[in-house]
Formats: C-alpha cells, sequence, structure tokens
C-alpha cells in the first residue's frame, strides 16, 4: 500500500490514516465511542446497538453504566481509578463475563492517592469491607417536602389524563402553556385550596408519607399544599421569565427573510428547548421533586454548532427518561462542578470533540439587543469555541 498511487492521494487528501491500514491487512482494531450522561439519549441508545452488534468494541462510559442498562456481552471491564466504594467497584466489575464469554478480566488503575493505594494493597478490599445496611432519613424538612410535591402531583396527573396516556410523553409546554389554562395553574390553584375532605384517599396516603418525618404531627396537611403551590409557582415564574425573554427577540424579526437569521434560528431551538423539556426530569432539575441523588441546582453548556445542528435536523425526539445529566438537550453540571469543568477558556471533551468555553451568558433572563445575541448565538465558526456557561 505504500506504492499504492490511489491510497497515495488519500492519504495526502487526509482521507487515509494508518487505521485504513489495519483494516485493509485484517489486523485487530479497537474502534471506541464515549457513553455518558453528557450526550443525547438517542446517540446512546444507538452506541449502544452498535456495541452489542460488534460494530464498536470499546467503549469509555460514566459511572451511569454502572447499573441499569444492558449492553450485551462484555469481556474487560477496565477502570482508570478505584470507585469510592466497593458497591460500586463490584457493580462495575461484574459487567464483565455476564453471558456466554469463556474469559473476562476487571482491571483497575491504581493512582497515587490515599485511597487508591489502600485497595492496591489490599486486593480483597471489595470483598472484605462490611457494607453497611441502607438508611433513610426523615429529618430533612426539603427532602420530606419533595415527596409530598411528588405524591401530590402524581394524583393531579391522573385526575388529569386518560388511561391511555403515557407519563413520560409530558414536556414543559403542555404543563405551562396556555398560560391562562396550563395544568400548572390548575395544580398551583388545587393545592392552594387543597381539603382534605374532599381527597380523603390522597389525604390518607400523604399521612402515611409523613409517619417518622420531621412533619409528623407538626404541620397540618393543608400547609405543606400551600408550600408545593408556592414552589411550584417561582419555579413557573422563572420559567416564564426565560420564556417570555426569548418570545419578546422572537417578535423584533420581521420578514421572511428572519428564516435565513442565525440569531433567529437561535432563538426558536432556545424556545424548542424550554417547551419540549421531559416534564418530570424539569421539576426533579429545579428542586420540585426528589432528584435521587441527581444535582438540582443544574447549570448547562451551549454546544450547539452548524454540525450539531444538522444531526439534529433528523435526529428522533430524545425519548429516554433516565438522563438527568442533560438539561434541556445540553450537557448539564451541578452549579458548583460547572464552575469548574465549564469556566471560560475550559476545555470540556464530549463524543471526541473538544469544545472550549468562550463565556458566561449573561442576557438569559434579561435580553441584551438584537445584534448582541447574534453574536452569543452566533453558530458559523469552524472551531468549537463558541460554548458556554448559562
Amino acid at each position: 500500500m505504500t506504492e499504492d498511487i490511489n491510497v497515495i492521494s488519500l492519504r495526502t487528501e487526509g482521507l487515509w490514516s494508518d487505521l485504513s491500514d489495519r483494516i485493509v491487512e485484517g489486523g485487530g482494531y479497537f474502534r471506541t465511542a464515549e457513553h455518558s450522561a453528557q450526550q443525547p439519549g438517542s446517540r446512546l441508545e444507538q452506541y449502544e446497538r452498535d456495541f452489542k452488534s460488534g460494530r464498536i468494541n470499546l467503549l469509555s462510559c460514566s459511572t451511569t453504566m454502572e447499573m441499569g442498562v444492558d449492553i450485551g456481552g462484555i469481556t474487560i471491564v477496565a477502570m482508570n481509578n478505584v470507585p469510592p466504594h466497593p458497591t460500586n467497584y463490584l457493580q462495575r466489575a461484574g459487567r464483565a463475563g455476564r453471558r456466554s464469554e469463556t474469559r473476562s478480566v476487571a482491571l483497575t488503575v491504581c493512582k497515587n492517592n490515599p485511597h487508591d493505594q489502600h485497595v492496591f494493597d489490599n486486593t480483597l478490599w471489595a470483598f472484605t469491607t462490611q457494607l453497611p445496611a441502607p438508611t433513610i432519613k426523615l429529618e430533612s424538612p426539603i427532602i420530606v417536602q419533595r415527596h409530598i410535591n411528588s405524591m401530590m402531583l402524581a394524583s393531579f396527573l391522573r385526575s388529569q389524563l386518560s388511561n391511555s396516556a403515557s407519563l413520560d410523553k409530558l414536556d414543559m409546554g403542555w404543563w405551562m402553556l396556555p398560560k391562562e389554562v396550563a395544568p400548572a395553574n390548575k395544580f398551583i390553584a388545587w393545592a392552594k385550596c387543597f381539603d382534605e375532605s374532599k381527597e380523603t384517599h390522597l389525604a390518607s396516603g400523604l399521612r402515611s408519607l409523613l409517619r417518622h418525618t420531621c412533619y409528623e404531627g407538626a404541620v397540618s396537611l393543608g400547609r405543606l399544599a400551600a408550600e408545593a403551590a408556592a414552589m411550584l409557582s417561582a419555579h413557573s415564574h422563572e420559567w416564564f421569565g426565560e420564556f417570555d425573554s426569548v418570545e419578546l427577540q422572537l417578535a423584533k424579526f420581521q420578514g421572511a427573510i428572519k428564516e435565513k437569521e442565525p440569531a433567529y434560528k437561535a432563538l426558536q431551538i432556545q424556545q424548542k428547548r424550554l417547551t419540549g423539556e421531559y416534564l418530570l426530569r424539569e421539576l426533579a432539575a429545579e428542586g420540585f421533586l426528589p432528584g435521587y441523588g441527581f444535582p438540582t441546582d443544574i447549570s448547562s453548556f451551549e454546544t450547539m454548532t452548524c454540525d450539531e445542528l444538522e444531526r439534529n435536523k433528523t435526529r428522533k425526539k430524545d425519548d429516554r427518561i433516565d438522563n438527568l445529566l442533560r438539561h434541556r438537550e445540553l450537557p448539564s453540571r451541578g452549579t458548583v462542578t460547572a464552575l469548574r469543568e465549564y469556566a471560560p477558556g475550559a476545555e470540556v471533551v464530549i463524543d471526541g470533540l473538544v469544545y472550549r468555553s468562550a463565556g458566561i451568558t449573561l442576557n438569559w433572563h434579561a435580553p441584551a439587543s438584537v445584534q448582541a445575541i447574534k453574536e452569543i448565538q452566533n453558530y458559523s465558526g469552524p472551531q468549537f469555541s463558541d460554548s458556554e456557561l448559562r
């Protein structure tokens, strides 16, 4: 191949790599992909299918792969550090050899820190460490309140939806719009006027939920229902602050030429993200519902580029509801982590691409001029350097 004219031409144009040589020669090679919560669910599902079929033979995974996702037979599990707890290690190592593999390997790289070195010196750590029984602490008012909110919301949705409706299809557009008659406003009004005598079944469930908690016998159900209404009202106010800002800016564009304006397209995408977000994921991310270990104070990383925009046109709607680390179709982190990982100038690797944070979007709630939006939301650059921390 070193003398093949066609190969030499393709190599000069950057279309033939060393990997191409290995494929033609029949040698073994790795085809890799990133499987992390920072990516769209539809893309993760495609990677899982490719891994099962053998089209991908190496997945670089985040901790979300510990359990719950079946990706077929695995020969080797390699961990680039020691997991923090024996249960984490056993979950990850146990991924290998579950099917008909004749052999499997679990490999762990121990770094130069106290925890990793302790495990390196005590290789039976995961098997000899006593695992404490799980406990639930019911002293936290906010945790109890979120579960109260969850039970009330479940009861309300059952009364609003037909038996054939699917909860995993509900989005924020259905919940918040139109503003005057939106289900969100109905829930707030219902919760403010909660009457135990009319909601006997729900009241019984709420009392059972409050048993042995900090609220048992100390706070009335009416007061807790009113707090649920206040929390949802505060979230609605924030949501409409963003939605109305986008609507105001869209209204400034006139004529058919607006369809070609990058700023107009950017605002349409922003509006779609707001209205298309999965209802329960939004409410959990904003702290109205229990988050079950996922961060609730979230900041998103804007990664939209021309290439990503084209891919989104053919991608099906993301129906995966287990991914709370993507907020409104964007990679997201808890704010404390985001301040470090998404800080201006920081580089973030997502699915093999390196994004450089260009700054913090300051006009999210208070719209700037149309020209400022054009500068902030510009997708035309060939480099991935226009990402932002909201």
